[in-house]
């Protein structure tokens, strides 16, 4: 896919949709990119398509990973998915992630600061309504 491989995607679902499935070596990948695509993958298909990928080399050397449900596990189980239900219903509500954007934009101002001293130059940062 390139050095670029969104451009490439973006591409591939001009030629053939919006929803695409990739097999990237074993691993089955699904691309949505529309509006109506990434709904449907993450709301009307969230349980089914929450699974991801984790290379088996990360437990060689740390096994003990495959107990945090939602970081790393080998399987979409049952626990796994009920956890991040919780997660998604208690944590990552639209009204608690608004009352972080303080901090967020903290934290955006404070990188452009560090870049900026880096690059030795003024950079701005245009406020988006």
């Amino acid at each position: 896919m390139g050095n670029n491989p969104h451009v490439t995607l973006a591409q591939v679902a001009k030629a053939y949709g919006p929803l695409i499935s990739l097999h990237l070596g074993t691993q089955l990948v699904i691309v949505g990119s529309s509006p109506a695509a990434a709904t449907a993958i993450l709301r009307t298909h969230d349980r089914e398509l929450s699974g991801r990928k984790v290379p088996f080399a990360l437990f060689l050397r740390e096994p003990k990973l495959n107990r945090v449900p939602l970081a790393w596990t080998f399987k979409c189980n049952e626990e796994w998915k009920s956890f991040r239900t919780l997660m998604k219903s208690e944590l990552f509500t639209s009204k608690k992630i608004d009352n972080q954007s303080i901090i967020r934009e903290k934290k955006v101002h404070e990188m452009v600061e560090y870049l900026a001293s880096k690059e030795g130059e003024t950079v701005e940062i245009r406020e988006v309504a």
